[in-house]
């Protein structure tokens, strides 16, 4: 009995234990470090800047170039009228929008000596007697003096021909450099599926000069004839926003706050230089930021106030050198068009293309020039 009443004192004893310990005050913890945790996710890894190696190694091998022709002239930014022999050509889209000619014009006569009843002609080029162009299938030729004309590179598109090689877009193939006389001779020189992507390309002579911009980094190559890769120049900043060729040089134009620079790149040597500031416009005007590079010098465009467009040549300093015309509204050389896009200018004459002010179509104008003198522009129309 006595060892019943102990055991039962002691199992109360316990039981008092536990309720003075659950009862007790905790013991104060310490307070958690408040400062935010950090980002757990990872960093994004900074991809350093790609160099010219790394472009190389994306080149595609262009060795089958070696047999091509040598150009030996370069194709200028596209004329309006091109000269062959005796005779001029353009592309005439007078009568409307849905149709487009090819007019020859020699020893005074007019003839229309190709129709393109969709008005898809575009471009032309003059090379060992035989006349090229684009349209609606491909790039044909035809002789000079007219005749039928042949499909020549199917699927081809916008072309550039310099010398004896044709470079344009094929969808199968990509950019490819053909040879003019035998189009089966494709040379496939660029995927738009590559890692590098082309932004623009200008022919020189002996070759073409791509323009390969990748984030922030932008490479000036050349692609000669011969199958070389070539680098020009390699830089940081934004592509340019007009590009030109000449036989041998590359020029183009950056816009900054400080205004508008012009920039050289000789294709030979690769000599880079910075020529200066083009000149601000001149009182009343305002400059739309698109010099003409003309065959003989470059030309600087003013739209005025009036609606009239200003043309100047610059000198070796780029000021403001020789006026060469105005072309508006309140002016004698302003009888046809309504807005003026393009000019050429060749040794004896300025080529214009622009809207008609009669039917809003576009129409082809030549003013000539006379010694110091300009004559009267007459329109380039096709033959009634």
């Amino acid at each position: 009995m006595k060892k019943t009443a102990l055991l039962l004192l002691l199992c109360i004893c316990l039981l008092l234990a536990g309720c003075t310990a659950q009862t007790a005050p905790q013991s104060v913890q310490p307070e958690p470090d408040t400062q935010p945790e950090p980002d757990t996710q990872p960093e994004q890894a900074v991809q350093p800047a790609r160099t010219w190696q790394d472009v190389q190694a994306q080149l595609p091998d262009i060795s089958a170039m070696s047999g091509f022709p040598v150009a030996e002239e370069a194709w200028h930014p596209e004329p309006i009228v091109v000269h062959g022999g005796e005779a001029e050509y353009w592309i005439d889209r007078s009568e409307s929008w849905e149709t487009a000619k090819i007019c020859m014009r020699k020893d005074g006569q007019t003839a229309s000596i190709y129709a393109a009843q969709d008005g898809s002609l575009s471009q032309l080029a003059l090379f060992d007697g035989m006349l090229y162009f684009a349209q609606t299938g491909g790039i044909y030729r035809m002789p000079m003096e007219g005749g039928a004309a042949e499909l020549w590179i199917p699927d081809g598109g916008r072309f550039a021909l310099t010398g004896g090689v044709i470079y344009t877009w094929l969808s199968e193939q990509g950019f490819c450099a053909i040879a003019a006389q035998d189009p089966e001779q494709a040379v496939p020189v660029w995927k738009q599926e590559q890692a590098l992507t082309v932004r623009q390309t200008v022919p020189v002579t002996g070759g073409i000069v791509f323009w390969l911009p990748d984030a922030g980094q932008l490479w000036v190559v050349l692609l000669r004839n011969s199958g070389q890769w070539e680098l020009l120049r390699e830089e940081t900043g934004p592509m340019p926003r007009s590009i030109f060729s000449d036989d041998t040089n590359v020029w183009f134009m950056r816009e900054t706050s400080e205004g508008q620079f012009l920039y050289q790149i000789d294709c030979k040597d690769g000599a880079y230089a910075c020529l200066g500031k083009l000149p601000e416009a001149p009182d009343g005007c305002y400059s739309p930021g698109t010099p003409v590079l003309g065959f003989q010098r470059l030309l600087m465009r003013y739209q005025g106030i009036e609606s009239t467009m200003e043309f100047y040549a610059l000198d070796d300093k780029l000021t403001l050198g020789e006026h060469l015309l105005s072309y508006g509204a309140d002016d004698s050389y302003a009888i046809y068009f309504l807005h003026l896009f393009e000019i050429q200018e060749t040794p004896q004459s300025f080529y214009f293309c622009g809207k008609s002010e009669e039917n809003g179509l576009y129409l082809v104008s030549e003013i000539r020039k006379s010694g110091d003198g300009l004559l009267r522009e007459e329109a380039l129309q096709p033959p009634v």
